[in-house]
């Protein structure tokens, strides 16, 4: 047994009993090529497999911490869809060479502050608090950083000075501190379907930095979408909705725009005077297709007559 722990690369454990557990304490440290590890504990499991107790007074199960992989010093990949809590506090000395961790959706707590150096991806879904604070927080390799559904997050972003991508999906609170400084951050997404998500799209915005070049805003309903007037830069959108087309105004750099759920029999005329002022816009991607024959060569024509010169239309 202990020969084949030796060989494995990849290992999944789900609806853990106490044999299994039992089994992983004793292979942990026969591991040493495992390099992507999933584990989805079931409520009524999670308990035999974490050694270390939780805090005075919790009466529950206790969070994942990075004991439960101690000695598994070659592990790249960590994916938790399920536990109570994960709280990666004093990690460093574990996860050396972890370079993406996918947390949720069923985790209720996660706290990150330790100096995850090689970290270079983190998803955190369905999550009902999320802290990324702490003095000895770093993540300085960390390029990309996903949300989705987390209701309250915490995240300090001095400890992120790599970050390139973020991506925030219905949160719908959420506190910041130093996201103005991300030198690096090109790409940011956002998603909301109610009013208090939608206010810390906003947020976000305000705060994004001016190297801020492609912006996702995947909102949905009647709700409008945020203020761009503060991202001059920006030079590639995707959207979900025409409603955004009136706020592309003070953006001379647009050279890409695209729609999810949009044909061109879809743009109004008051969102063509706005494209026609968009003097480098390069590339309009439609992606609702249009059904083939003249009303679509007609109206393909007139708004390719309507858009800056050399601006390509894509149409299925």
């Amino acid at each position: 047994m202990q020969g084949l722990a030796a060989a494995l690369h990849e290992l999944s454990l789900s609806g853990q009993t106490s044999a299994l557990a039992s089994l992983l304490e004793t292979l942990r440290y026969c591991l040493p090529r495992l390099k992507r590890l999933r584990l989805d504990a079931a409520p009524s499991d999670v308990f035999p497999f974490v050694p270390l107790v939780g805090p005075p007074g919790f009466n529950g199960p206790p969070a994942f911490t990075a004991g439960v992989v101690n000695g598994m010093y070659g592990l790249q990949e960590l994916e938790l869809p399920r536990w109570p809590g994960a709280s990666l506090v004093g990690a460093e000395h574990v996860l050396l060479g972890l370079t993406s961790l996918t947390v949720g959706p069923e985790v209720a707590n996660v706290e990150i502050s330790a100096p995850l150096t090689s970290l270079q991806r983190l998803c955190v879904s369905g999550c009902h608090s999320l802290r990324i604070v702490g003095e000895r927080l770093s993540l300085t390799n960390l390029s990309e950083l996903r949300l989705s559904n987390v209701h309250d997050a915490y995240l300090d972003f001095r400890g992120m000075s790599a970050l390139q991508h973020l991506a925030v999906w219905g949160s719908i609170r959420l506190q910041e501190t130093a996201l103005t400084s991300l030198s690096c951050l090109s790409s940011l997404s956002v998603a909301y379907d109610n009013e208090p998500a939608r206010a810390v799209a906003s947020n976000l915005l305000s705060a994004a930095p001016t190297t801020l070049r492609t912006l996702h805003d995947l909102g949905s309903g009647s709700l409008a979408p945020p203020s761009l007037g503060g991202m001059t830069r920006l030079i590639r959108i995707i959207s979900k909705r025409a409603s955004i087309i009136p706020h592309l105004a003070p953006l001379p750099q647009l050279q890409e725009l695209g729609f999810h759920d949009l044909s061109a029999t879809d743009l109004a005329a008051e969102h063509c005077d706005v494209l026609a002022e968009l003097s480098s816009l390069t590339k309009l991607i439609l992606n609702k297709p249009l059904p083939e024959g003249d009303a679509r060569r007609r109206r393909l024509k007139v708004l390719k007559g309507i858009l800056p010169k050399g601006c390509i239309i894509r149409q299925p």
